[in-house]
């Protein structure tokens, strides 16, 4: 079982994923987040398609583990992993909009405790949940 790193790099992202043949979306997504991610880690649960090759060729740690049908025992395992002192999860159907970019780095330089919500965007449906707003600073 990973454990956490024990250093914990200051201003920087982590990009978290959970992925199983994702061959057709993963590459789309971790080109989106390319210039906000300082590490990208990718928890593969049994990729029979090329999911594993595109996740590597875009720079990420791939960690292998059995599928338990359990999406936070998954995710778990990636965070764990993550070495930065963000973590932005996504989901291979997710995409970084440009617009988004400098705001994310931005926030990344922030010191002290903060919090981000951030918007998803359904397009296939129309519908939008929240939108990126700076958390408040709980230091």
């Amino acid at each position: 079982m990973l454990t956490h790193p024990q250093t914990i790099w200051p201003q920087t992202l982590s990009i978290c994923m959970i992925v199983k043949n994702e061959a057709r979306l993963l590459g789309r997504c971790l080109e989106s987040c390319r210039d906000i991610a300082d590490e990208i880690i990718i928890n593969d649960t049994g990729s029979t398609d090329v999911t594993v090759e595109i996740a590597q060729s875009h720079g990420a740690r791939v960690v292998v583990s059995e599928w338990k049908n359990d999406f936070s025992y998954s995710r778990n395992i990636s965070l764990r992993a993550a070495s930065c002192a963000w973590i932005l999860w996504l989901d291979a159907d997710d995409v970084v909009p440009s617009q988004s970019i400098p705001i994310i780095n931005d926030l990344k330089k922030k010191r002290g405790r903060s919090g981000v919500w951030l918007c998803r965007a359904e397009p296939e449906t129309g519908r939008h949940r929240h939108g990126i707003c700076p958390g408040t600073d709980v230091s």
